[in-house]
């Protein structure tokens, strides 16, 4: 994960103000590992084609055509919201990390990636949320997560789930 965590921080010196999302984001809460094959990142303002390769990223040519980094990780960059969170609450609720000697990245607040991990419910979502409430349990603000949510019983549901998941 070094390695995503070292291509973060050279994005956000060559993209600026991005907020790092899903496994990355998972990873600087919990300092666990999983494979991911990309980086996701969402953006407060499309960043044009010509600006990303005046910058030296480059298109695949094959399939949805994915965007590489100068240094060939696969990225994907979203410029809405994502599943349970707007794009607003991503932006108002990202926390910083300082990279020791290194920089600084922007990554997901914990209470929308657990949303946001809730609702898209893969394998690799479960497995993140486990790690998340093993390690963060006592440090998630239900009240942001009700405040993001706008709904009581989705709160709950979370709420049991990452009580259950930190048992098990």
């Amino acid at each position: 994960m070094n390695n995503l965590v070292n291509e973060a921080i050279q994005i956000t010196k060559e993209l600026g103000n991005v907020i790092f999302i899903g496994a990355l984001a998972t990873y600087m809460y919990t300092k666990n590992t999983r494979d991911s094959r990309d980086i996701d990142f969402v953006v407060e303002n499309q960043i044009p084609d010509d600006e990303l390769i005046s910058k030296n990223y480059h298109k695949s040519m094959t399939g949805k055509q994915p965007w590489f980094t100068p240094r060939g990780f696969k990225i994907d960059i979203y410029t809405r919201g994502i599943p349970g969170v707007s794009l607003d609450k991503i932006i108002e609720n990202s926390k910083k990390f300082t990279i020791k000697n290194k920089g600084e990245i922007r990554v997901l607040g914990l209470e929308s990636l657990i949303i946001a991990k809730h609702k898209a419910a893969r394998d690799q979502d479960i497995e993140d949320l486990k790690n998340i409430a093993m390690h963060r349990l006592n440090q998630i603000d239900w009240d942001v997560v009700q405040e993001i949510t706008n709904d009581e019983f989705t709160t709950k549901h979370i709420k049991t789930d990452i009580e259950f998941l930190s048992k098990n």
